[in-house]
Parts: C-alpha cells; structure tokens; sequence
C-alpha cells in the first residue's frame, strides 16, 4: 500500500511539473504576442527617437541594431564568397580604424544618420572580420583584436550610459507624472499581457517563483 501511495504521489507531483511547464511555456509565448511589436526598438517610440527606430510591419526594430547586424551578414557573405586571409587583415584594421575613433559616444551622437547607419553596419562587419582571424590563420592577432574591441565596448558603455541620462532633456512631457507618448504603447501592451497572464494563473492555480519566494520569504519572518 505504502509503495502504491508512493506511486500515485510521485504521479500527481510529475503531473503538477508538467501543468507548471505548460503555463510557464503558455506565458513566455504570451509575452511574446504582446511585446514583439517594441522589444527590438530600444528606444521610446516617439518623434523625439523617430529616426533612431525602422519599423517593419507592426514591429519597430533600432535601427543602429538593424544596421550591426546586416553588416555582421554582409561581412559573413563576404568572407564565405572571397576566403582571402589578407584581403580580411586590410579590411579589420581600414574599418577598425574608422570604427573605434568616430563611435565614441559625445562624437558619435553628432553625427548625422546615415553616418551613424555606416558606422555600425562597419561594426558588425568588423566583428565578423575579427573572428575570421581567430580561426584562419591570424589567432594571436584576432584575440589582440578581439581583446581590443571588449575593451572599447566596455569603455563606451560606460560613457553612452551617462549620455542617455540626457536623452530626454528639453521634452516637454519629461516632468509628466504619468507614462509618456514614448513608452505608451509598451505599457498598453504590457497591460493587456499582464491582464491575460492573471486570469491564466488564477484559472490553472499555477503560482510563479517570483510570488513562491516573497511568501516563502514572508513565513520565514
């Protein structure tokens, strides 16, 4: 009796496992419905930040980040199509070159667009390119290289953080107490998510981690 009680609970906890997989997995695919739209675009979705954003259908994506990548394909197609180890040294250090100087950040945020379009198609470029060195003949110089850019990337960020705290300065509605234009159709989004997750979790009796620890965390005390 003892091993078929044993039995039957190990049954009803895989069960439980599974029902909280599947509600975990219906969640993730909700969220994701409900906030593809803007979770590309990485900047505020209004006049002040138009330019900074490209929207493709009903998705608006960064443009900088739609620029980085197609240069990441194009230097991939490249590299595939003209398999030439010195071709790629010239054309790492002719785009390191312009990369590294001219995106630093108080510089880089004066330049006009289509600029700011090239230097980060070269930047994904120039990413690939380091790779193809690592493992095509050139691996000290490519970890060098590689070691560098971390460096640089470490170092931008440190100075692009402190510039976005500025990003909104001079708009009118930066002293609003409610959500601005910007970021009002994210939390529309994020509303309607959030209001079809609760009646989810209510309906199957799943309970989050998130919510598991703060009660765990509230009967400790």
């Amino acid at each position: 009796m003892l091993g078929k009680s044993m039995l039957i609970a190990a049954g009803f906890s895989t069960f439980a496992k599974l029902k909280a997989w599947h509600v975990q997995l219906y969640l993730k695919c909700l969220w994701i419905i409900h906030t593809y739209p803007f979770y590309w675009a990485h900047k505020p979705l209004c006049e002040r930040f138009q330019s900074d954003v490209i929207r493709i259908g009903t998705m608006f994506v960064c443009r900088s980040c739609f620029m980085f990548y197609a240069g990441m394909i194009v230097s991939v197609l490249f590299c595939s199509l003209f398999p030439q180890q010195t071709m790629g040294v010239i054309l790492f250090f002719v785009f390191s070159s312009i990369l590294l100087p001219f995106s630093f950040p108080p510089w880089y945020k004066k330049l006009p667009r289509w600029a700011r379009d090239t230097l980060r198609l070269i930047m994904g470029m120039t990413i690939v390119l380091c790779v193809y060195l690592i493992f095509f003949g050139h691996f000290l110089l490519g970890v060098f290289s590689a070691a560098l850019l971390i460096i640089f990337w470490k170092v931008y960020l440190i100075f692009r953080q402190q510039q976005k705290r500025h990003d909104c300065d001079g708009c009118l509605e930066f002293h609003n107490n409610e959500i601005c234009t910007g970021f009002s159709f994210q939390a529309q989004r994020i509303r309607k998510y959030e209001k079809q997750a609760t009646q989810i979790v209510l309906k199957s009796g799943y309970v989050p981690k998130s919510i598991r620890r703060v009660l765990g965390s509230k009967q400790k005390k």
